[in-house]
């Protein structure tokens, strides 16, 4: 016993051990203290207490002024509690819950007098109105375009996303939500179709209806390169839809609009086939319109002027190039050349990155989505590069040329309408020369052509290129040809910014139909608070005597006219065969990517 004392003893922490350690704290917290005279005028009014406990709030922050101003309205009541904050406060603290998260923000509620959660849930609440799967929020959307002096004219755009299938109950509309919504005879989702009115129906709706796999989105956004987007309808999907539910919902969601003076300018997707195929029937191309002028139906095989333009998405179109070039079954022929992914890997393998900043994790086709390697094989120093040193690869160079001349044709903001319709129509004549050689030729077919899909879009863009600018000529909105908004990322932004509001502790990327439809007025409200923040901004810099120049487009005359260089290339229509031409009760197969 004597001996497990001993062991013990001889490891036992005893106090004294620190005693040298809290003496040369106390030593350094003195000589600090001596230093520093703000520490000691800190501790100073610290002791006195009172309203000395403010130190210079002239020179401190709105923020923190404000603070101040709260915890003085704290002290004046008997209770410690205040029923009123400050706008511009309550502003900042619902941004910082909607971003932070609920937990982050009790804890810096709790240590800053900032409003409480749920004085900021309600001011959240409050500012939105209830969010119904299916329900087209025209009015909303109006108020939105004349609270924020948008013109109301918008462009339209719709995707959908991967979302977690998960049924839930939706106790504020008193739901079922997370099951496949049915389609009316407008193509548009029946609300309230799963009521839980009683456990025999909510039976029912539960054994006989899909879940949904997906979330589609439309949205809307006026054609100001500043503007919010705004959320429009949303709801859940399986993606067994067809062509004509989204001819019907076009229709249906415009004269909805028109009832409430919105135009819609035109609409855009991310190249999925059903509504290519919408696309194609409403804009009639291929087709010999009539009302096209006469010197034109050589080359222009779509509707003239038509009511609604319709654009694909240029990310998703190079992207789809880039996916069939990686494509190592492929073979691309281009006259007496290829284009091949091989060329690239020569380069990589051979030439120093600094040349052309290509690296081997570019070339890997596993994921199609990124878009890094899109942009690195548009740079022109990788063209160089090929050209210099590496043998026969003229084929994949003019590959990646005609990519960069679809991507800057709507995304490049400096060129002007015609430098846009020179690039985007070269690349469409370039096509349909090479497709036509592709057909005669004894060896080769269509196979060793790109996906008819991604050519499809192309000739959709080009016409609709042209067919807005004369729309927005006539009727002299010529601040409205932004092409960079003309494209389905607003449904990307939006799908970011709400995957973006997970909180620190939330480690999900997806989230559920409800979950959804829950954050839907948390972005909307981000998107209020920031652009409000930005707008008292200028305001309050403009009055003291700051001002800022917005860089000016170049602006030229826009005249689309026969005869110009852009336009020399006379070219006899490549019409379809009777086997491509578009049909509304077709299998949607035939535009899938077969090749890819």
């Amino acid at each position: 016993m004597n001996k497990l004392e001993n062991v013990l003893d001889s490891k036992q922490t005893l106090i004294t051990n620190f005693y040298e350690l809290t003496s040369g704290a106390a030593v350094l917290m003195s000589k600090l203290s001596n230093e520093n005279r703000y520490w000691r005028q800190l501790l100073q009014n610290f002791r006195m207490n009172g309203d000395s406990t403010r130190t210079d709030t002239q020179n401190a922050s709105e923020f923190l002024t404000r603070i101040w101003e709260v915890v003085d309205k704290k002290k004046a009541t008997k209770h410690g509690h205040i029923d009123k904050y400050d706008e511009k406060l309550k502003h900042f603290c619902t941004y910082l819950y909607v971003i932070a998260g609920k937990l982050t923000y009790e804890t810096l509620s709790a240590n800053l007098h900032l409003p409480s959660v749920a004085t900021v849930k309600k001011a959240i609440q409050s500012s939105n109105h209830c969010i119904i799967e299916g329900s087209v929020r025209v009015k909303e959307m109006k108020n939105f375009l004349v609270k924020w002096k948008l013109p109301l004219q918008v462009w339209m755009s719709e995707d959908a996303t991967k979302i977690v299938n998960k049924i839930q109950y939706d106790e504020s509309t008193d739901q079922i939500v997370g099951l496949v919504l049915p389609m009316d005879s407008d193509g548009m989702p029946i609300q309230f179709s799963f009521t839980a009115e009683n456990v025999a129906k909510m039976l029912n709706s539960l054994l006989n209806n899909p879940k949904s796999d997906y979330v589609y989105t439309v949205m809307s956004r006026a054609l100001d390169i500043q503007a919010p987007s705004f959320c429009l309808q949303l709801f859940g999907t399986d993606n067994k839809y067809t062509t004509g539910h989204v001819l019907k919902r076009w229709t249906r969601t415009e004269k909805m609009l028109q009832s409430e003076d919105v135009t819609v300018l035109g609409w855009s997707s991310d190249a999925d086939t059903r509504c290519l195929r919408a696309m194609l029937i409403r804009t009639e191309l291929p087709s010999n319109s009539l009302n096209v002028p006469e010197k034109w139906r050589e080359w222009f095989n779509a509707s003239y002027k038509p009511s609604t333009i319709y654009v694909q998405d240029h990310h998703h179109i190079v992207n789809k190039l880039k996916t069939r070039l990686y494509d190592s079954t492929a073979i691309i022929a281009i006259g007496n050349y290829v284009a091949t992914k091989i060329h690239l890997m020569i380069l990589v393998n051979t030439t120093s990155k600094d040349k052309h900043l290509f690296v081997p994790s570019d070339l890997s086709p596993q994921d199609k989505m990124d878009f890094k390697p899109v942009l690195k094989i548009m740079n022109p120093l990788v063209r160089s590069c090929l050209k210099d040193c590496v043998h026969a690869s003229r084929g994949t160079s003019i590959y990646i040329s005609l990519m960069e001349n679809i991507f800057r044709s709507y995304l490049d903001e400096s060129l002007t309408p015609l430098e846009r319709v020179y690039h985007l129509w070269y690349t469409i004549f370039f096509l349909r020369i090479w497709r036509l050689w592709l057909v005669e030729h004894e060896k080769f077919s269509l196979k060793n052509f790109i996906t008819y899909n991604s050519y499809a879009c192309i000739e959709l863009n080009g016409h609709s290129l042209i067919n807005t600018i004369i729309r927005l000529k006539a009727a002299g909105q010529d601040e409205q040809f932004v092409t960079v908004l003309m494209g389905s990322q607003t449904c990307e932004e939006f799908f970011r910014s709400l995957r973006s509001l997970t909180s620190t502790y939330w480690t999900s990327i997806n989230f559920t139909l409800l979950e959804m439809l829950y954050k839907l007025p948390t972005v909307e409200e981000i998107y209020s608070s920031v652009n409000k923040a930005k707008s008292d901004a200028l305001k309050d810099t403009t009055e003291i005597g700051i001002q800022m120049k917005r860089p000016q487009r170049k602006k030229k005359a826009v005249q689309i006219a026969v005869g110009k260089s852009i336009f020399a290339c006379r070219l006899s229509s490549i019409r379809l065969k009777p086997e491509e031409r578009v049909d509304i009760d077709a299998d949607d197969e035939f535009f899938e990517d077969e090749y890819d």
